[in-house]
């Protein structure tokens, strides 16, 4: 939630102002910030709302439970509340949904393997208070459990996921006829040149207005800020769009690709073939698809 406010909605929204106070919102889209901060979130609902958790259980007699044939020195935890994971668990998935890029599947995958864990934790709990045992549920039962949550984590990344492998952004030597590129970035002639050529920088731009293809290769330097300016444009946002990519033929599997939404990596990646079946003759090929996540010893 924090994510899309100061960064998705403000940031992107109100970039183009150069406000220091906006550019400093570029910050919330770094995962160590985010992570740093979700941890005190989390730490500071566990001692706010600590004490009121554990008299609510106390009040509710949510107690654990001590066999009568069990040694006497047992005896003194009879009645200590139970049930605490409803604090830990709480805390967690509040600090996660306020901190964290909440367009990302693999967020969900974990939030709600995380909440399904616990619940096999609150029905054991729950067994013991309402049968009047210290019994809960078996060791089995409670294997079988986390054995059919992983295996709906791995049917749910099996299906979702898409590994393409391979580094996203553009190297050096990767751009085949840098030349031919930025004369076809210049010119404009189709809607997605005219559009990636609007989104680099003015001294970028400058550069390759500057270039004149009779006169051989383009120079280093605005090789490498066309590079930049390219990786730029592939993070954020997917660079699709119907009437942009009108005159480009998409392969099936990019369009398959495409209606997956990949974000984070995956989704530079996308930007990555889009721009490489747009320009074949000058970006070169980076990998092929596969249309699973690897799992390791399978």
């Amino acid at each position: 939630m924090i994510h899309w406010i100061f960064y998705e909605w403000l940031y992107n929204t109100y970039e183009g102002g150069g406000s220091y106070l906006v550019k400093a919102l570029n910050v919330f889209n770094y995962v160590t910030f985010r992570t740093a901060y979700a941890s005190v979130t989390a730490l500071l609902i566990s001692l706010v709302f600590g004490k009121r958790v554990i008299q609510l259980l106390k009040n509710w007699n949510v107690g654990q439970q001590i066999r009568e044939e069990g040694p006497q020195a047992h005896m003194a935890k009879r009645g200590t509340p139970t049930m605490g994971g409803v604090l830990i668990i709480g805390s967690v998935l509040i600090s996660t949904l306020l901190w964290a890029k909440l367009s990302s599947l693999y967020v969900w995958i974990v939030m709600i393997a995380f909440l399904l864990f616990g619940v096999i934790g609150f029905l054991d709990d729950y067994r013991k208070m309402a049968m009047r045992r210290s019994l809960g549920l078996t060791g089995k039962q409670k294997l079988i459990g986390q054995l059919l949550i992983a295996i709906a984590v791995w049917f749910v990344l099996y299906l979702s996921s898409v590994s393409m492998g391979g580094p996203p952004s553009l190297r050096a030597g990767e751009l085949r006829d840098p030349g031919s590129l930025a004369v076809k970035l210049r010119d404009g002639r189709d809607p997605l040149s005219q559009y990636l050529w609007s989104q680099l920088r003015p001294e970028t731009q400058e550069l390759l207005k500057s270039y004149d293809s009779n006169t051989g290769k383009l120079p280093e330097e605005s090789q490498r800020k066309l590079m930049d300016g390219l990786n730029g444009l592939m993070t954020g946002h997917s660079l699709f769009d119907e009437q942009r990519f009108a005159q480009v033929k998409l392969t099936d599997e990019t369009r398959k690709f495409i209606q997956l939404n990949p974000q984070d990596n995956n989704l530079i990646q996308l930007n990555r073939v889009l721009l490489e079946e747009a320009y074949p003759t000058e970006i070169a090929k980076s990998t092929k698809y596969s249309w699973n996540v690897d799992i390791p010893f399978l």
